[in-house]
This record gives C-alpha cells, sequence and structure tokens, in this order.
C-alpha cells in the first residue's frame, strides 16, 4: 500500500493558493491602475477647463464697442491661457490646435478649445496605453448695458463723517465696476439719498402732480442776481392707496404725497423731533451711464442744506420705493423728462430681460421710524418702526416679484433694522451685516462683480 506524505501535500496546496491568488491580484491591479490614471485625468480637466473658462473671458473683455479684432482677442485668451499653466503638472501638455480660438460677431461670443494629456502610470504597462486625453471647450459672451443698479444711500443722523466717506467709497466702486472705463457701454447706475426724507427735486414736483418749477415751500436755491431758480428741492412723502407699495406710474389717483414742506417741518400734530423733518440736501439722480456724473454725485452727497443734521431720522421705506422707481419702465416718462433734468439714458429698461438685470443695493444703519401719510404714518415712534416696517416688507415684496433682485446692506449691531433688512432681501446671500465703516467697499464690489458684464454661457 502506498504511503502518503501530508507534509508534502499540503506544501503544493499552499503553492496553489499562492499561484491562484497572484493571477486573481492581477484584474485588481489593473482596476486600481486604470482608477488611479482616471483620477489624473478628471483632474487636469479640471484645470483645463479653467484655462479654457480664463481664456474665453479675457478674450470678451477686450472687446472695444462691437469691435472684434480676432488677432488680438486670440492673443489675448492664449496670454491668459499660459499664464494658467503653473496650475497644471509639468509632465501634463495642453495644444493650441488649429481652430481652438473662434469668436461670433452676432451674439459678441468667444470659444475657446483646448486638448491636452495627462502620462499613465499604469496604463501603458497594463493596456499599453501611454497617455490620456482631455478635451474641454469654453464660450463667453458679452453682455453689454446689462445692469441697472439702484443705490439707497442713507445720510440720516447716526452716520458720521468718516462713516459717510467709507459709504461714499463704496459707492464709487460700484459705479465703476457696473458702469466700466466706456461710458454707457456695459451698465447703468442711479443714485437715492434719504434720511427724514427723499429729496427728488423737480421728477418729484410732476410725481406729486405739481407744475415743473413749483415751489410752494420757497426752499429752492435760487441766483441771488437773477433770482431764478437753480436747484429744485422736493421732499417727497408717501402715496397711498391700492397703489401705495407698488411702483404704479405717478398719474391720476396714484400721484406721491404732497411735498413736505418748510412750515410742515415744524407743525403739531407732526411728531416728536419736528426740525428733523428737513430732507436732504442731496437730490435722487436717475440711471445713468456716466461714470463721473455718478462719482461726482456720489462725492456730493450731504444730508441737509444748512450743513447740520436736521435730517436726521430714518425714511428708509421712502428710499427703497424711489430705488425701485427709478427701475421701473413705469416711470420712464418721468425720467426721460429733459425739462426736469432727465434724459434716453436714465430710460429703464423693461421687466424680464435676463441680459438686463435690475438691481437694487438698499442701505441703511438703523430701523425705520419717520413716516407722513396713511397707514405708514404714526405719531408713536415705537409703533412708527413697526408700522413702516412692514410697509417696507410689502414694497420689498413686490419689488422682487416685479423681477428686481434686492440686496440689503445694514450697517451696525443687531436690531429690529438689521431683522428687517434680511427680510427685504428676500434671500440669506443678499443680505449683509458690516460692522465695519471700512467693510463697506469690499461688500459693495462683491455685489457689483456678480455684474461685471460678461459671462461664461457654455
Amino acid at each position: 500500500m502506498r504511503q502518503i506524505n501530508l507534509r508534502r501535500v499540503v506544501r503544493d496546496a499552499r503553492a496553489n493558493v499562492a499561484v491562484m491568488a497572484a493571477i486573481a491580484m492581477i484584474p485588481i491591479l489593473i482596476a486600481v491602475g486604470i482608477a488611479v490614471d482616471t483620477s489624473r485625468q478628471i483632474s487636469l480637466k479640471g484645470h483645463a477647463q479653467t484655462m479654457a473658462d480664463a481664456g474665453a473671458l479675457a478674450a470678451v473683455r477686450s472687446i472695444d464697442g462691437n469691435d472684434m479684432d480676432l488677432t488680438q482677442m486670440r492673443d489675448i485668451a492664449k496670454s491668459s491661457i499660459i499664464a494658467h499653466l503653473d496650475w497644471i503638472h509639468s509632465e501634463n501638455y495642453c495644444y493650441f490646435n488649429a481652430g481652438w480660438f473662434e469668436i461670433n460677431r452676432a451674439d459678441l461670443s468667444a470659444t475657446v478649445s483646448l486638448q491636452c494629456t495627462v502620462p499613465t502610470m499604469f496604463s501603458s504597462r497594463l493596456m499599453g496605453k501611454d497617455k490620456m486625453r482631455v478635451n474641454v471647450s469654453s464660450t463667453a459672451a458679452a453682455r453689454f448695458a446689462i445692469a441697472e443698479v439702484a443705490l439707497m444711500f442713507d445720510l440720516s443722523d447716526s452716520m458720521n463723517a468718516t462713516e459717510l466717506g467709507h459709504l461714499r467709497d463704496a459707492g464709487k466702486r460700484v459705479a465703476e465696476i457696473i458702469i466700466g472705463p466706456d461710458d454707457g457701454r456695459r451698465g447703468r447706475v442711479s443714485i437715492v439719498p434719504f434720511a427724514s426724507g427723499v429729496n427728488a427735486g423737480e421728477f418729484g414736483n410732476i410725481a406729486a402732480g405739481r407744475a415743473r418749477g413749483d415751489d410752494p415751500e420757497g426752499d429752492d436755491d435760487y441766483d441771488p442776481a437773477s433770482h431764478l431758480a437753480v436747484k429744485s428741492r422736493t421732499c417727497v412723502t408717501e402715496r397711498i392707496g391700492p397703489e401705495a407699495a407698488t411702483d404704479a406710474a405717478p398719474v391720476g389717483s396714484n400721484t406721491v404725497g404732497p411735498p413736505l414742506t418748510m412750515v410742515d417741518a415744524f407743525r403739531s400734530p407732526i411728531p416728536a423731533h419736528q426740525s428733523d423733518f428737513v430732507c436732504p440736501e442731496s437730490q435722487i439722480v436717475p440711471l445713468s451711464g456716466d461714470l463721473d456724473d455718478i462719482k461726482t454725485a456720489i462725492d456730493g452727497l450731504e444730508d441737509t442744506r444748512f450743513g447740520f443734521r436736521w435730517a436726521g431720522s430714518t425714511a428708509g421705506h421712502l428710499g427703497i420705493l424711489w430705488s425701485w422707481y427709478t427701475l421701473s419702465p413705469n416711470w420712464e416718462t418721468i425720467w426721460t423728462d429733459t425739462r426736469l433734468g432727465g434724459s434716453a439714458d436714465a430710460r429703464p429698461s423693461p421687466y424680464g430681460d435676463p441680459n438686463r438685470p435690475k438691481i437694487a443695493i438698499l442701505m441703511s444703519d438703523g430701523g425705520f421710524d419717520r413716516a407722513f401719510r396713511g397707514d405708514a404714518y404714526s405719531t408713536n415712534t415705537n409703533t412708527a418702526d413697526t408700522v413702516l416696517a412692514t410697509f417696507a416688507e410689502d414694497v420689498c415684496e413686490n419689488m422682487r416679484d416685479a423681477g428686481v433682485e434686492v440686496y440689503t446692506v445694514y450697517y451696525g449691531s443687531v436690531s429690529p433694522g438689521a431683522n428687517f433688512m434680511e427680510t427685504c432681501a428676500g434671500r440669506a446671500e443678499n443680505f449683509y451685516r458690516v460692522d465695519r465703516a471700512d467693510d463697506l467697499t469690499d461688500v459693495y464690489e462683491s455685489i457689483a462683480a456678480q455684474y461685471l458684464g460678461i459671462a461664461i454661457v457654455s
């Protein structure tokens, strides 16, 4: 009888298992190798897409009016792409193949297409593939006169000279971004200052149903030599009725409230702090694409004509309403009337144009506490705060529903005013609370940068 060597059988079995395990590892190694190479390919594709986006955007930014120079734009795109090459590993390679850059004169767009390769680490040995390819494409389009932006400025008593200086800087930065270096090409900005009221100048006369040049209040600025008015002041108040919180055209029964007179400023039953009822010296400026004019107006923002703070209260609801009015196509005849100081440049575009968004950037540093007519009016300051916040929330909601993107900036500590401003924005990401006045410019710049006038479209 043949004897079985158990020790040899065990040794042979172990050898077989090792061979079988080695064979089983081959597909695992192949899968791991492919996964590593694929991951490197995906990483390269992300970097390549960023380079293509940067090249397309740079090319479109170079457009001068509607003049699209293929050679110049292509060189600018290439320079931008090359500047981003440090983002990819030196072993990777990107090609500028024939037809990599194209422009479309009809929609003012530029398209960049790149082909890049990444060496394989495992696939070359396992599958005979020494490199993997990546193809990306990006199209950027110009959007001239893209944004119409209303800037509301709080000039109330609580804003000191330093804070107003930072606010002016922030507003001018928005204008620089939105309007750009060439007037009228990219966007327009309006200015709406407020304190205890809003000074709408001659626009306020017509919106209130009065004749041009009316001044029963006796508060216009006159040339002492000619005795002719050189600057109209019309301290508008709220309108009442079903259109109080809307942007309906100011005609018929929908005219705004009668202007606040110098007599009203000191007369009962106007609530306490009667002397606060003098609207700012600075007037509303309707939409304009003239950067110098807008910056000059912002530099000139001031509270009252008397040089001290009689305009200390906060009629922010009026500031919000008139910010909306400057963006509303329903008010076109007001803003384009050259006899009032308007112009064709101030004409708001229709609602609903995706290429011409309407933006309201509303700034305040306190709760709203001063109203004059209708449901918004109260002789009790605490009641006025609550009533005004509710009314202003309705205005903000109606403005958003009409198609205006609302951003709110609250300067100061947390308060009911901050809560209202957050509600007014409609979205948490559109609300900014600023603790330091010198941070205002950064906040305003981040808002305006979303509307630079160019965009990746595909």
